[in-house]
């Protein structure tokens, strides 16, 4: 029997219908039960394996096997709970993920942002962690670049908002972005800490820097947009969006209404950092390839992926504010090697293609 290394990825749902979907697998029973006590109960619930995945392939010929393991809280959950039970469940679910023979997880959504980008419980686990930020900050810029261009978008003449400039991936992206456009400006919660990140960057980019909140109206005349949030709720829905802007939400929950490619057909709106794995129907789960519609992954299991198909089973992108250039380009390169690579454009139940990107820029111009 085959036995192949093994990685394992923490997810939570991100609304009632992936709450649903989830439980129901396991606990049909749960589709009777009215969303208000659902809510009251998965609180109680402890972390669970839900899907065990197989034949995970590199071009090389490497193939790794790999768990999702289920912290099961919504993202108001994480928001409104003890941090202290937060931390323990997400704990649980690495524990979990050590026990059935993980050697690296990734940790999903809200399970990295609450337990301190793994700080919090790497210390108590002999399996590597990481949250996954350093290969999706590289796929959002290396998919910001793209459609830049094309999309005709001169960066150095352009102006660059980011949604959670605070935030490891915004940062990030900042970082590269930063040194190619004309102007940036940053958004958060924590003023103190965006004037903290405004210095940094000032040390290493050549972009004009900016900071503020949502209500300074810095999205109105931007160029290109990156949401990358802990938000539970949309931030843009009807804003005065520039004509030909170019919008990545990086957040779950999602940060822009998806409905907004509906009412503004001169703004390219896209879903940002996802990854494509060679041989997805090769991958044998039908239950994860269902979930995955379009065959592009999440940036932060990708990650966990190409670490352990090149065997490095190390804390990766681990603690806030540890992102690094060099580290985006190291995991990017190393994805390539493995023929894991940017995921095509898309958003919600539409995939666009090379044509589709030049017929908007043609239709805008």
């Amino acid at each position: 029997m085959e036995h192949n290394d093994k990685i394992a990825f923490m997810v939570h749902p991100v609304n009632v219908e992936g709450l649903y979907f989830i439980l129901g697998r396991y606990f049909p029973f749960v589709q009777r039960i009215p969303l208000f006590y659902l809510k009251g109960l998965i609180q109680k619930l402890p972390p669970f394996k839900f899907l065990n995945i197989r034949r995970i392939k590199s071009t090389t010929g490497k193939t790794v096997d790999g768990i999702i393991v289920v912290c099961p809280l919504l993202p108001e959950h994480f928001v409104s709970m003890p941090q202290q039970v937060v931390i323990n469940k997400i704990l649980r679910g690495a524990q979990i993920s050590q026990e059935l023979g993980a050697k690296i997880l990734s940790l999903g959504g809200f399970t990295s942002i609450f337990s301190n980008q793994g700080l919090d419980i790497c210390n108590k686990l002999e399996i590597a962690i990481t949250t996954g930020n350093s290969y999706t900050a590289s796929l959002v810029v290396e998919a910001i670049l793209k459609a830049s261009n094309f999309m005709n978008i001169d960066l150095s003449k352009s102006s660059l908002t980011i949604l959670g400039g605070t935030g490891d991936i915004g940062k990030a992206c900042a970082q590269v972005l930063g040194r190619k456009v004309n102007s940036m400006n940053l958004i958060a919660r924590d003023q103190d800490a965006l004037a903290d990140v405004r210095r940094e960057l000032e040390n290493v980019c050549s972009a004009r820097i900016n900071i503020g909140r949502l209500e300074d109206k810095y999205l109105e005349n931007a160029d290109i947009i990156i949401c990358s949030t802990s938000s539970i709720t949309t931030l843009i829905d009807s804003q005065e969006l520039k004509r030909g802007a170019l919008l990545c939400d990086v957040s779950l929950p999602p940060n822009v209404a998806r409905n907004i490619k509906k009412k503004r057909k001169d703004i390219f709106v896209f879903e940002g950092g996802y990854a494509k794995l060679p041989f997805y129907n090769e991958i044998d789960n039908v239950i994860f390839k269902k979930y995955f519609i379009h065959e592009n992954i999440f940036g932060c299991l990708a990650e966990s992926i190409i670490l352990a198909l090149e065997g490095n089973f190390v804390n990766y992108s681990l603690g806030r504010g540890n992102i690094t250039v060099e580290k985006m380009n190291h995991i990017n390169l190393l994805g390539k090697k493995h023929g894991v690579h940017l995921a095509p454009f898309f958003c919600s139940n539409q995939v666009f293609q090379d044509d589709d990107l030049r017929s908007f820029s043609q239709a805008i111009n």
